[in-house]
């Protein structure tokens, strides 16, 4: 069978290969000569491969007539954003606003999505630096391509050997003397060569229709009217001399009814030459003589000449349908050979087909009744095979492993004996949720035998946290009923027990004991409890001792004759107040971890503007977010605002004039804690302000740094003071 397979791959591959021959050689002819072109008037079109070394090399190459402008397809090798240039065959192509995208692209990619990518980019070069001047890279052919007009060649040999596009080298493939032309590239030839003529015969008349219409010739206006027609006519007739030039190679000349064609052409060329340069002539001079020229002498020396072209395609496409024909029926000829040795591999197939199964088929069968009576439950089930080759080996190996396991087996007992032994409760129910076996720890939870528990509903034992029986069907927690009546709480947990088809069997309970769990829960509770008073009763007092030292302030402020004195003592009772409202918020809060700072501060600013007797005069306006301020962070913003406010309550505003204040606890999109005083007051000098010392501001900045935040102050239009801090479980940088 192997060696059958084998013989078809080999044929098929033999006949594939000569049909791929044959198609190559409808492209290629052996090389190019490059030894009869005038590289420095045509273009070249270089297919083949980069070269790391540094080199083009070229795989066939194709004579372009006229000057072309460098155009290169490949892999981009590398790119740099911001140089904004690209890397294709070793040149640095620079990639600038004027370079245009291919008119079906919607637009430029950016630069950095072209690497290792295929490009197609046509470009000028300018002082030797590399310019884009249109790029596309969507649908390129998978060969690599070098388009232009070379501006250096190697000129060691009769032709050359390597030419140079702007100093891209590239390496060309050697000539062979006197080869033909394939069937395909004399069809090309032939067709380029017949609208040649019809493009020199069309441009010809549009120049005289245009110099009928001038009148005379004025070298000023028609000149420049008639630049681009002339240019036609002109690259026309030298496209008819390329052309045939590139047609008539030795070998071509060689061939009977081919080569007379190319040799009356060459005839009929070179008087069309003459005719066309006269005619050239004549339009420069006499415009009137010229249009007679173009009736009477040029047009049938071109119609002349083209039954020759058309004869020479028809010729070339003539051969070219034979070859074509070659081809089909050696194509047809591999149909038959892979369909024939595939009928007969499927037939020798078929044959060894029905052998493997005699051989195979009947012990497989064997493994596999034993395979399934097994896995009923019938451990005594052995394999009878009496032959000795694999499966022979097979069955003895599948017995001992019975054996083995039959040896290994764990008893019913020693299974109960585990069973017992686990301190959980474990509680086997069936579909109906009728009890069908317990562990030990389970009677001895409710207090019954293991026989008077068999049977009964589970619900009969069970009882939820209202007290009532029902179905439990998640772990929850619910009471157990002991058989002296007592609740037992336990933790319960209900599993499926099902079949590999899926088929429910029952279910699998595990009941937790919490009776020490939930004593200690309990007694935890109680001391949770009485810790919860005993830090209220702290807050409490430490309230009232902090009213007691203000009372204090306030007595000993009445003794004194300074007013300076007297303001100081005010100053000091107002931050007493704004520290004693913290423990006041704390013992009256449900939360004693937080507090709520909105109310604290609501508070804290009535209380300093009743002290400087500003209620009526100054206007404070709270803008306080929900933030999870602990308590130091609570006692240093009352304090900070309490300086602030009273700063503001003193010397922002004049007699009679009512001020405002705006007191603002924010979260900043950096994820700080932002606190702004501001007031619409007096202000007064910044420079001051950095050099003060007096006991507010000094304790603004302090009380900043205890918040590890940063504080600002700004004295336009009033004054306005900033502190910013990080939030409790944040350690970042200052934003």
């Amino acid at each position: 069978m192997v060696f059958l397979v084998a013989a078809v791959g080999v044929t098929s591959l033999a006949v594939t290969r000569d049909i791929g021959n044959r198609v190559a050689e409808l492209r290629s002819s052996g090389g190019l000569d490059l030894r009869r072109v005038d590289l420095g008037t045509v273009g070249l079109e270089i297919e083949g491969y980069w070269d790391p070394s540094g080199i083009f090399v070229a795989t066939e190459t194709e004579v372009l007539p006229g000057l072309r402008r460098p155009k290169l397809r490949g892999r981009v090798e590398a790119v740099d954003p911001e140089g904004g240039t690209l890397t294709l065959f070793g040149r640095t192509i620079h990639v600038t606003t004027e370079t245009q995208p291919d008119p079906e692209e919607e637009g430029l990619p950016q630069l950095a999505e072209l690497a290792s990518s295929r490009i197609e980019v046509t470009c000028d070069v300018v002082d030797g630096q590399w310019v884009a001047r249109k790029l596309k890279t969507r649908d390129l052919k998978a060969s690599d391509k070098v388009k232009g007009t070379v501006t250096s060649t190697d000129l060691d040999g009769p032709a050359p050997e390597t030419v140079s596009f702007h100093g891209l080298v590239v390496a060309l493939s050697p000539a062979e003397d006197g080869g033909a032309e394939s069937a395909l590239q004399r069809v090309g030839t032939a067709t380029n060569l017949t609208l040649a003529l019809q493009e020199c015969l069309a441009a010809a008349h549009e120049l005289g229709g245009r110099f009928a219409r001038a009148g005379e010739f004025d070298e000023d206006r028609d000149t420049r009217a008639s630049t681009t027609t002339r240019d036609r006519f002109i690259q026309a007739t030298g496209d008819v001399a390329h052309y045939l030039e590139q047609a008539r190679s030795p070998a071509e000349l060689a061939r009977n009814a081919h080569g007379k064609l190319l040799v009356d052409l060459a005839d009929r060329q070179r008087e069309l030459m003459r005719r066309a340069e006269a005619l050239d002539t004549l339009f420069r001079q006499d415009t009137a003589a010229a249009r007679a020229f173009l009736g009477e002498s040029f047009e049938p020396a071109v119609q002349a000449t083209l039954p020759l072209a058309y004869a020479l395609l028809d010729h070339a496409k003539d051969e070219l349908a034979e070859e074509l024909r070659a081809i089909h029926a050696r194509a047809g000829t591999t149909t038959n050979v892979g369909l024939g040795t595939s009928l007969v591999a499927i037939l020798v197939a078929t044959v060894l087909g029905g052998l493997v199964w005699r051989s195979v088929s009947r012990p497989v069968e064997a493994l596999h009744n034993a395979a399934v009576s097994i896995g009923r439950g019938h451990a005594e089930t052995r394999v009878r095979l009496d032959s000795d080759d694999e499966f022979g080996v097979l069955a003895e190996a599948f017995n001992r492993m019975l054996d083995e396991l039959a040896a290994s087996t764990v008893s019913v007992g020693e299974l109960q004996n585990v069973f017992d032994s686990m301190d959980t409760a474990v509680i086997l129910l069936d579909g109906e949720r009728r009890i069908t076996n317990v562990n030990r720890a389970t009677a001895l939870l409710v207090g019954k035998d293991r026989e008077d528990l068999v049977g009964l509903e589970l619900a009969s034992m069970i009882r939820g946290a209202d007290g009532a029986a029902g179905h439990p069907d998640e772990a929850t927690e619910h009471e157990l009923v002991h058989t002296d009546g007592a609740r037992v709480p336990i933790a319960l947990s209900i599993a499926e027990l099902r079949t590999r088809d899926g088929e429910l069997q029952g279910y699998v309970c595990t009941a937790r004991d919490l009776t020490d769990a939930k004593r200690f829960e309990q007694h935890l509770r109680t001391s949770l409890a009485e810790k919860e008073l005993l830090l209220r009763e702290v807050h409490h007092r430490v309230k009232n001792n902090m009213q007691v030292i203000s009372s204090l302030l306030a007595m000993q402020s009445r003794s004194a004759d300074d007013a300076q004195v007297v303001a100081r003592f005010r100053d000091s009772q107002n931050r007493i107040r704004s520290m004693a409202l913290i423990h006041e918020q704390l013992y009256q809060s449900t939360d004693l971890a937080e507090i709520d700072v909105e109310a604290y501060l609501t508070l804290l600013t009535g209380n300093v503007l009743q002290s400087f007797g500003a209620t009526e005069s100054v206007e404070v306006t709270l803008e306080i977010e929900n933030l999870p301020l602990n308590i130091d962070q609570s006692l240093t913003c009352g304090l900070i605002v309490n300086e602030l406010l009273a700063n503001a309550s003193k010397h922002a505003f004049a007699a009679g004039v009512r001020g405002h204040v705006r007191i603002a606890l924010l979260q900043t999109e950096a994820g700080w804690c932002e606190l702004v005083v501001a007031d619409d007051g007096c202000g007064f000098d910044p420079a001051s302000a950095e050099g003060t010392t007096s006991l507010g501001l000094s304790l603004v900045r302090t009380l900043a740094r205890q918040l590890r935040g940063q504080a600002t102050l700004n004295t336009v239009d009033g004054v306005e003071a900033r502190i910013a801090f990080p939030l409790e479980a944040r350690e970042e940088a200052m934003p």
